[in-house]
């Protein structure tokens, strides 16, 4: 069962008991007594006849939903699973090990359990004005899964450098922008030089800034920090 998340909803049925009307990515398999859907993008609405002993899954890569009769809504997208429950009642059991039963008129959220799947949640955050704790808590998160990778973390530094910087919280963005270069990851090395140097100096004084812009200069980039270089000039 797929269709494109932009397109207009989709409907299917999974046996006598179950319809579902559906944007997004995902397959069907199982049984029409116990149907199983890995589900992963996009929104899908569930109709199960209760009283039939439907077992119906649902999965993602945040958690499983059970059917306990119901109709219901599964959205997927970066910011992790949402479930929401029109009509009955359901039991979701996300990744990290929680288990909630919801009913009518309750959702809840499971949320990314790997470091891409929290830089993902980051970024979608960070696209929709969210809060400094959110993104900080999603950042997080992501710098401690266990399978972070040292693209992934330095991307993680990055989203929280632009969190401290937009909030002036100068020290916590200095700590970061070393943070990402200490990662040796190429893909914004010189934006994250320029950024150490200007809060090195702001920070600690124009000493600090010297081995930031003597990179940036080595590299070619010496007009990104003309203005710095002019306030900070070398020894």
């Amino acid at each position: 069962m797929s269709a494109s998340a932009e397109s207009t909803a989709l409907t299917a049925t999974l046996g006598e008991h179950v319809a579902v009307e559906y944007s997004g990515v995902g397959q069907a398999s199982g049984t029409s007594q116990a149907p199983r859907i890995v589900w992963e993008s996009g929104v899908a609405t569930f109709s199960v006849t209760p009283g039939e002993g439907i077992d119906l899954r649902v999965r993602t890569p945040e958690g499983e939903v059970r059917v306990l009769g119901t109709i219901f809504d599964v959205e997927r997208s970066a910011l992790g699973t949402q479930v929401r429950v029109k009509r009955g009642r359901v039991g979701v059991t996300c990744e990290d090990g929680s288990a909630v039963e919801i009913t009518q008129g309750q959702s809840h959220t499971c949320l990314p359990t790997t470091a891409a799947g929290q830089l993902g949640r980051a970024r979608a955050l960070q696209s929709a004005s969210a809060s400094a704790d959110e993104l900080l808590q999603a950042t997080a998160a992501g710098l401690a899964a266990a399978d972070l990778s040292a693209d992934t973390r330095a991307e993680l530094h990055a989203v929280r450098l632009d969190v401290f910087t937009s909030s002036a919280s100068w020290p916590q963005a200095l700590e970061e922008a070393r943070a990402y270069l200490n990662t040796k990851q190429e893909a914004r090395r010189p934006w994250a030089l320029q950024r150490a140097a200007q809060l090195s100096a702001l920070v600690e004084g124009c000493g600090a800034a010297q081995v930031y812009l003597a990179e940036l200069e080595a590299a070619g980039a010496a007009e990104s920090v003309a203005e710095l270089r002019a306030r900070c000039p070398s020894p």
